[in-house]
């Protein structure tokens, strides 16, 4: 990848990390935005960039976890791009018989 889209990227992910410090939420829809497309840095560079100062411990470990394509915090963050839907009164209806049969919501 050339120079330019790797600053691009860590200046992006520099800014959002001191933007979203001390939020979770926040630092996950930055990463969100990006999570999907493909990283332009070595992985010698990915690593120093998660233990440069520039991220708290939390942003370091999210970003790592959010980069591998089956842990949980990845799932987590693609689910946040998905739109609520809500449920319709027939899925209410049978939420609620199944919850008198077996007294557990889900």
């Amino acid at each position: 990848m050339n120079t330019k889209e790797k600053n691009r990227w860590l200046n992006y992910l520099l800014l959002a990390a001191d933007h979203s410090r001390g939020s979770a939420y926040h630092w996950f829809m930055y990463l969100r935005k990006i999570i999907e497309k493909p990283v332009p840095l070595s992985n010698e560079e990915f690593e120093e960039l998660c233990e440069g100062k520039g991220l708290t411990a939390f942003q370091s470990v999210s970003l790592r976890r959010a980069f591998k394509d089956s842990s949980d915090t990845r799932v987590r963050i693609l689910k946040m791009n998905q739109k609520y839907k809500p449920m319709s009164i027939n899925d209410r209806k049978e939420q609620f018989e199944r919850y008198k049969r077996t007294g557990k919501l889900y």
